[in-house]
């Protein structure tokens, strides 16, 4: 009867720390990586939805139109957005870098290349007339950067 007791009692108690370990794993680390693939996805949407304007730069005298402004803005305000949540998910995902050699999450340098781009890409959708060729070309290449460093499908 003793006996019976303790091996109830030791199932209940490895059942119990089994679960609670699987939480951990779930809440504390799968979530996060999870997170940082959304976010992922996210910036891949946001590229083909604003490549119009990332391909073709306003002219700064479009800025006082009342259309072209307020738009460009809320586009520079969410890819910079994006930038910052790509790197504040990362912050969060304990033993990032193991995850990062299994390829589950890109390596930091990565994401760091990745950000660097997204945030060169919303402080360049104006430019002066004499120059917007030049952007052009360089967000074009910041965005052909950003598919490379997350590794992201053009198809």
């Amino acid at each position: 009867m003793k006996s019976e007791l303790i091996t109830v009692g030791l199932t209940v108690l490895s059942g119990l720390l089994l679960f609670i370990s699987s939480q951990y794993f779930l809440k504390c680390v799968l979530e996060p990586i999870m997170e940082v693939r959304k976010t992922i996805g996210e910036i891949s949407y946001q590229i083909i939805m604003y490549a119009n304007r990332f391909s073709n730069v306003a002219d700064m005298n479009a800025l006082s139109d009342n259309t072209v402004g307020p738009e460009i803005r809320a586009i520079g305000k969410e890819v910079r957005s994006l930038s910052a949540r790509l790197v504040g998910n990362v912050q969060i995902v304990p033993m990032y870098r193991f995850f990062s050699i299994l390829r589950f999450v890109p390596s930091r340098k990565r994401i760091n290349a990745a950000r660097a781009h997204l945030i060169g890409l919303s402080n360049s959708l104006v430019a002066y007339s004499e120059s917007r060729n030049e952007y052009n070309k360089n967000n074009l290449e910041s965005m052909k950067e950003i598919r490379k460093a997350l590794r992201l499908r053009d198809k």
